[in-house]
């Protein structure tokens, strides 16, 4: 093992790179990085007085995923990684040994850093391996010098059983593991293990440079997917995951003065961050699939850096710093990438960035009045239904007004062994009718399907896509499926579906919301805490209801159950056109509503305030084409 000092002059660690430890103590005491350090070295003083984190009782199985052994190795790494980076940078004697502790224990009484969970699948380095991988590499790399052989020397012995030799036996081969060769969030995350476990064991281990040029090879599957929008199908909350280990293995390798075959330049990367701010303004989630969460993530400081994206930066300062353990080491991360000459609580960068974002290569579109305090935020998909994580939610639209979903998503069931089977489809969470979307002859969509988007020409600041769905109802007889949905800045949104049959069929509207619905004759009424929604129909083409959620499928995932505003067509049609119309706003009044139409013409005029809002469409070989918007002052 290489000597080094352990005064803290200046040396080559990973991700501290070329400044060493001395310039990472001067730079905790910037003014930007300064709240950092003070929540990192709080976090550390708390964990003194904690044991370390012991194996659940029992392991998880199939039906029961309560042991959360992935959680508690999130845990570890949170403890560890910030352990070991108080330590270096205070010189503590207890805070090393506080880590070895944790260490021991995840060497002694865990016998397998694999998940249970996982190993039903038949796989051996999964998830959890590669966290781990991340964990106790970083460990071994920063406190390698300052532990005496027994405790040097064993760790590296199990780094290199645990993670890097089996890395090497599963992505060899002709028949390499799945996660390999996949674009989702596992292939990062595992790969990231074998590049920090590879960097840490490089002048020992006789693998290391080989799992590294496996790692790179295999993780630019990921970068790729991201095409040049950097847009992730996954979503908010497994873009973050996967990201977080793209930019930890990838930064790692330069912190050492070695190469990433240009993975961090690939055209998606370099927008990538920019995705997470489409999709939670504020914090504030519209995403689709499993894990829909805030976004938000230290390495939007490095991104922001890099990239020249100073709004990623001032986003990134907003989230509140000292997030819970499992939430993975922040304060450490911050510590390293946040820049140092863009001052705290700036959004000028933030504030420019446009209301609307389209992100077509996914089919993926957002809406934010404000993207530093937003009151409304809105969005609308139409995409793969192939993608990891996603539901069969194409065509449907969410909106939030003042931090309450009038139009939810409603989340996803637990993670049991039946939700990552064929099962899934077939859970209510996933379905559309989960969804604010359209149900033909009571059917929704299925899997493996796509659609796609286009935007439509509405005026800067408004949000106007169409949606074409037809492929994804598994109806043959179905010749045109497609959502136009346009939403204005005012506190006005429509919604336009049009379907084409070979046979008559009937549709369903649906409309799900935390807040309180009431079925009126031409709509419904959404009554939340603090805003409110109209909805219009035209007059006798549908029947409306206002239902509750059913109870016991929330409940199973732990979700709150709303309302739902469901509007049927009275009569069955080849041809069909549904309109509708929402106003919503703090106490929004009501809307004179009029939905003109003739042979080959459709027209919604909205008179609202003081604006008459117009919306025009005409018929075409290819179906309704919408032709404008005009919006002026409304007459009396």
């Amino acid at each position: 093992m290489q000597n080094r000092e352990a005064n803290g002059s200046a040396r080559r660690l990973i991700l501290i790179g070329g400044a060493g430890v001395s310039g990472l103590r001067k730079r905790a005491g910037l003014s930007v990085i300064k709240p950092f350090h003070d929540a990192l070295q709080k976090r550390c003083r708390n964990l003194l007085g904690l044991p370390p984190i012991l194996p659940p009782p029992h392991p998880s199985t199939a039906t029961d995923r309560s042991p959360l052994e992935l959680m508690r190795a999130r845990a570890a790494q949170t403890r560890i990684v910030s352990l070991s980076m108080g330590y270096l940078l205070n010189n503590d004697r207890r805070l090393l040994e506080r880590a070895w502790a944790e260490i021991e224990c995840w060497l002694d009484k865990w016998k397998s850093w694999e998940d249970p969970f996982h190993a039903l699948g038949g796989y051996d380095y999964d998830l959890m391996v590669g966290e781990m991988g991340v964990t106790m590499g970083l460990a071994l790399n920063w406190l390698g010098e300052h532990l005496d052989d027994h405790r040097r020397n064993r760790l590296e012995q199990e780094l290199s059983r645990r993670v890097l030799d089996l890395y090497l036996e599963e992505t060899g081969g002709s028949r390499p593991v799945w996660w390999w060769t996949s674009d989702h969030n596992w292939n990062p995350v595992c790969n990231a293990g074998a590049i920090i476990s590879a960097l840490t064991l490089r002048n020992s281990h006789p693998g290391a440079r080989e799992a590294i040029r496996r790692a790179l090879r295999s993780m630019r599957r990921y970068t790729r997917a991201l095409g040049t929008e950097g847009g992730s199908p996954e979503g908010t909350g497994y873009w973050g995951y996967g990201m977080r280990y793209v930019i930890i293995g990838l930064a790692a390798l330069e912190s050492l003065g070695m190469g990433t075959n240009g993975l961090l330049d690939a055209p998606g990367m370099k927008r990538t961050g920019l995705f997470v701010l489409s999709f939670s303004p504020e914090g504030i989630p519209v995403s689709w699939g499993d894990a829909a969460s805030r976004g938000g993530d230290a390495i939007l400081y490095f991104m922001g850096r890099r990239y020249g994206l100073r709004s990623l930066v001032e986003y990134q300062d907003s989230i509140p710093v000292g997030l819970p353990e499992r939430a993975w080491p922040q304060e450490v991360l911050s510590m390293l990438w946040r820049p140092a000459d863009i001052p705290l609580n700036s959004t000028r960068a933030l504030s420019r960035l446009p209301a609307v974002m389209i992100y077509r290569e996914i089919g993926w579109s957002s809406f934010a009045d404000n993207r530093v305090r937003p009151r409304v935020v809105a969005g609308f998909k139409c995409a793969d239904l192939a993608a990891n994580h996603t539901h069969l939610d194409n065509n449907t639209f969410q909106l939030k007004v003042d931090g309450e979903a009038l139009a939810r998503d409603l989340g996803n069931p637990p993670y049991t062994g039946a939700y990552f089977s064929p099962k899934r489809w077939k859970m209510y969470l996933v379905t559309t009718a989960a969804h604010n979307g359209l149900l033909i002859d009571g059917r929704g969509q299925i899997p493996m399907k796509k659609g796609t988007l286009k935007g439509l020409a509405v005026g800067t600041g408004n949000l106007g896509v169409v949606g074409d769905a037809t492929a994804c109802y598994g109806n043959a007889g179905l010749r045109r499926v497609r959502r136009h949905f346009i939403l204005l800045k005012e506190g006005v949104a429509v919604s336009l579906d049009e379907v084409e049959s070979a046979r008559p069929v009937n549709l369903q509207w649906n409309l799900h919301s935390e807040g309180r619905i009431t079925a009126v004759p031409d709509g419904g009424k959404v009554r939340g805490r603090r805003s409110r929604m109209r909805v219009y129909f035209p007059p006798k083409l549908l029947e409306v209801l206002a239902c509750r959620e059913p109870h016991q499928e929330l409940e199973r995932a732990k979700l709150i159950a709303g309302d739902i505003l469901q509007a049927r067509t009275r009569w069955k049609g080849r041809h069909m056109v549904l309109p509708a119309v929402m106003v919503f706003g703090k106490g929004p009044g009501e809307a004179k509503v009029e939905f003109p139409d003739t042979k080959h013409t459709l027209g919604i005029r909205i008179k609202y305030g003081r604006k008459l809002h117009r919306f025009d469409w005409k018929k075409t070989a290819s179906g309704w084409k919408f032709t404008g918007l005009r919006t002026m002052k409304a007459g009396k």
